[in-house]
């Protein structure tokens, strides 16, 4: 008797403990750029176009690639933040970091001379060396800002830092990505 007892007591302790359970179910949801221009400084008047892998590079402190990056963000819920992070890059070398600037949403034909001019400095990123965790931004892991109410349309520039840089990512799997939640 006395061991069924400590058996059932065991038993409904465990299933009220479960039903207090906090739900730990993700629920950021993560976008990528729908657009990544590539435009290089060597080749001022020639669109590139999009592209899936961009990079931003120097070589001796000239050579200048950089990437322009549009995302659209659909509305998101009233006081959620979203978060911009920088995650699983193909290649990274030299400072590993990128300054991050706001733009205008880039369009197809976007070239070195014709490029959005950057807005406000976001803040710098050093990107990890590859695939061993997010980057750190302006020295915390993500910039974070109000998630916007209705869905709009988000331009960014990321230029080099250093004099010998090369970041490559690919946008489907991994660079600059905004969370929302």
């Amino acid at each position: 008797m006395k061991f069924i007892l400590i058996v059932a007591v065991s038993i409904l302790s465990t299933i009220a403990s479960g039903l207090t359970l906090q739900d730990l179910t993700r629920r950021e949801r993560v976008y990528h750029p729908g657009i990544a221009i590539t435009v290089q400084e060597d080749f001022p008047n020639i669109p590139f176009g999009p592209t899936r892998t961009p990079r931003v590079s120097i070589r001796n402190g000239a050579h200048r690639i950089e990437s322009l990056l549009g995302f659209t963000i659909p509305a998101c819920r009233a006081r959620q933040k979203c978060t911009i992070s920088f995650i699983n890059p193909l290649a990274a070398s030299g400072s590993r970091t990128l300054q991050l600037f706001s733009c205008r949403y880039p369009s197809y034909g976007d070239t070195w001379n014709t490029k959005p001019h950057p807005g406000a400095h976001l803040g710098n990123i050093l990107v990890p060396p590859i695939v061993t965790g997010p980057a750190t931004v302006g020295g915390e892991v993500g910039l974070t800002f109000p998630c916007p109410m209705t869905t709009t349309e988000f331009g960014f520039c990321l230029a080099p830092v250093g004099s010998d840089d090369l970041v490559i990512w690919d946008i489907i799997t991994g660079g600059l990505i905004i969370t929302c939640g």
